[in-house]
């Protein structure tokens, strides 16, 4: 993936790994999208699944995703993995990313629920937990809900 080493700590109790923690380099907001009914044909969703409270963005903390906010868990579900609805979403091949949808969570400390589809990009139709994913995903959230709105719209 070309992103170097990636320092890691475990925390051990009781002689067994109990959590893992990973650096990441910082956050890269990209381009906001506006393409909303494009990109929900291409997630075969309709414009009014994708939430407008949040923007569609390029994210990165050493890989980037282009990443979607769904409106409920019943509009992740019906997201489905097309490579050429994907790839017609890109302007060109330079610019492909993986799409990560998420549903942020509707109360503090509830889960956020996620998908991720790749096979435009890595021949991967769906990887439900990417860890790459978290923590761009992470620095995104925490900046939009801080009111703060990095990257370009376009």
């Amino acid at each position: 993936l070309g992103i170097g080493l990636v320092p890691i700590t475990i925390q051990v109790r009781a002689g067994a790994p109990e959590f893992v923690w990973m650096a990441h380099r910082e956050p890269v907001f990209g381009a906001k999208r506006r393409d909303r009914a494009r990109i929900a044909r291409a997630l075969g969703i309709g414009a009014d699944d994708i939430r407008r409270d949040l923007p569609m963005q390029s994210v990165s903390t050493g890989n980037p995703f282009l990443f979607v906010p769904i409106a409920s868990a019943g509009a992740l579900a019906r997201c489905a993995p097309n490579g050429a609805g994907l790839r017609a979403i890109f302007a060109s091949d330079r610019e492909l990313l993986p799409v990560h949808m998420f549903v942020p969570p509707d109360s503090p400390g509830a889960p956020v629920r996620a998908r991720m589809f790749a096979p435009h990009t890595d021949g991967i139709p769906e990887d439900p937990a990417t860890g790459s994913a978290a923590a761009p995903l992470a620095c995104a959230s925490n900046a939009w809900s801080n009111g703060e709105s990095p990257g370009e719209t376009r």
